[in-house]
């Protein structure tokens, strides 16, 4: 039928209706890219882990140029190496009460992350009322390497020294930075099983940040049911925009062929030569 055709604009340009379908399921699946920003998990969540049972949740999705915990002129704020004023508590939406401390060093609230030029630090993330009958702990650092070495995160609770090495580790390269050179960001992962441990009241978790080695941002989750974190890394994104953008575009293209080819044979049947 020749009512296939529609006619718009000024000049009375004939547009396929299938060329317009087209471009409204463009126009549609863009902004459906772009919605993606308001419903990404934002700032500290650094992985995915799909913990199940009851958990809990503690993020610090943005260490940098915090007042109070260093610079490195000297200046109104703490030069570094002096002490914190107190521990940095989790400040990220949905977090719990969990604190993190640098309870020896040099590392200090830099421009884009807890950075020393000086020397490693040590670091402790407590957290004094985990949830009840608590079953696993999981803690992601996204750092980047210095020219020391970070070491793994050791986990005692109650108030001991048990110092307990992850069950559990994964490792991703999540992006890269320049800071006086290039650098990959690495997201971290430690998980604990301590459902075998009877009641928990409080745990911490004490690690040493290399010299020169940047911490961006901390995760720390928490479940009473033991399951395998999944530490599935979360695109930054403005990258999963990206992804969403070209997969749009690839999925429109390859229903525009199919639609060229129907209009070739649609323009043969209702223009006979």
């Amino acid at each position: 039928s020749r009512r296939a055709i529609l006619r718009v604009g000024r000049f009375g340009m004939n547009v396929p209706s299938k060329i317009m379908k087209r471009f409204v399921l463009s126009l549609k699946l863009s902004v459906s890219a772009l919605l993606l920003l308001s419903v990404l998990p934002s700032g500290a969540v650094i992985v995915i882990n799909n913990l199940s049972g009851n958990t809990d949740y503690d993020g610090w999705d943005d260490f940098s140029n915090l007042p109070g915990y260093g610079t490195f002129e000297v200046g109104p704020f703490a030069p570094p190496g002096t002490p914190w004023p107190s521990p940095i508590g989790s400040f990220e939406a949905g977090s719990g009460n969990a604190e993190v401390n640098r309870t020896a060093g040099t590392h200090y609230s830099a421009g884009i992350s807890l950075y020393s030029f000086a020397g490693s630090s040590d670091f402790t993330v407590f957290d004094p009322d985990p949830i009840g009958g608590l079953a696993t702990v999981v803690l992601t650092l996204e750092d980047w390497e210095g020219s020391s070495a970070t070491s793994d995160p050791l986990l005692s609770f109650n108030g001991g020294t048990q110092s307990m090495v992850a069950d559990f580790t994964s490792s991703s390269v999540v992006g890269s930075g320049d800071f006086g050179g290039p650098f990959l960001i690495n997201a971290r992962t430690f998980q604990w099983d301590v459902s075998s441990l009877g009641s928990i009241t409080s745990f911490n978790i004490d690690w040493t940040q290399g010299s020169s080695a940047g911490l961006l941002a901390l995760q720390l989750e928490q479940s009473d049911v033991f399951s395998i974190a999944s530490a599935v890394p979360i695109p930054e994104p403005q990258t999963a925009v990206l992804l969403a953008l070209v997969s749009s575009f690839l999925l429109v293209r390859r229903r525009g062929r199919a639609g060229d080819r129907n209009y070739s044979s649609f323009v043969t049947e209702t223009n006979p030569q």
